[in-house]
C-alpha cells in the first residue's frame, strides 16, 4: 500500500513538472491577493489557496497550480504547483510520525531518480491542531530542477502528503505555496 500512494504523489508531481507557464504577476502573496477555499470530498480536506490559480482532482491526488496550462504541457521554465494526497496510516507501513513520513517519501523520491537535498532542518508544527513536519529542499525532480517542500500532517488515523514545487527563479512562490501546505484541514 506504501507503493500506492507514493506512486498517486509521484504521477501528481510529475503531471505538474511536465507542464509549462508563466509565473504568477505578483511575486508574493499581498493581504489583498484573493484567497478561495475548496474542499476536496474524495481526500476529506479543505485546503485554502490563491484564488488565481488552476485547480484539478483526479487519480487520488489533489492539484494546484499558478497557471492551468501547467496541467499537461512539455516543461515547467518558470511556475509552481502543489500536489497533495490522503492515506490510512496503516496502509503506510503504521507511520504515525509525520517526521518519519517525511523521511519515507524523501529516501523514495531519492530512489525514482529524484536529487533533492535538504536545505535546513525538518520543522515541527502543528497544522489544525494537527502534528506535521515541514521540509524544504532544493535540487531536481524528474529532470526538472527548483526548490521543493514536502509537509506531512497526520489526523487520527489519516495522513497528508503535500509536495510542492517553484520553479521560478529565486523561488518567488515559496510563501504561497507554505500557506497552501498549512492551510490543508481534515473534514473528519
Amino acid at each position: 500500500m506504501v507503493k500506492k500512494y507514493l506512486i498517486v504523489l509521484l504521477a501528481a508531481a510529475l503531471a505538474l513538472t511536465a507542464c509549462g507557464g508563466a509565473a504568477s504577476p505578483a511575486a508574493t502573496p499581498t493581504p489583498s491577493e484573493p484567497w478561495a477555499t475548496h474542499t476536496e470530498d474524495a481526500l476529506g480536506i479543505r485546503v485554502s489557496y490563491p484564488e488565481a490559480w488552476a485547480v484539478k482532482s483526479e487519480d487520488g491526488g489533489l492539484y494546484f497550480s499558478d497557471n492551468e496550462a501547467n496541467f499537461g504541457s512539455p516543461v515547467v521554465p518558470d511556475g509552481a504547483g502543489v500536489v497533495i494526497a490522503t492515506f490510512p496510516t496503516a496502509d503506510f507501513k503504521n507511520i504515525t510520525d509525520p517526521v518519519e513520513l517525511l523521511n519515507v517519501y524523501h529516501e523514495n523520491f531519492q530512489a525514482l531518480g529524484g536529487v533533492l537535498e535538504p536545505d535546513g532542518e525538518v520543522e515541527t508544527l502543528t497544522i489544525h491542531d494537527n502534528p506535521a513536519a515541514f521540509a524544504r529542499y532544493t535540487g531536481s525532480m524528474f529532470d526538472q530542477p527548483g526548490a521543493f517542500t514536502l509537509t506531512a500532517i497526520v489526523h487520527n488515523d489519516m495522513a497528508a502528503a503535500v509536495f510542492t514545487m517553484d520553479t521560478t527563479a529565486g523561488g518567488i512562490h515559496s510563501e504561497r505555496l507554505r500557506r497552501i501546505a498549512e492551510s490543508v484541514e481534515f473534514l473528519k
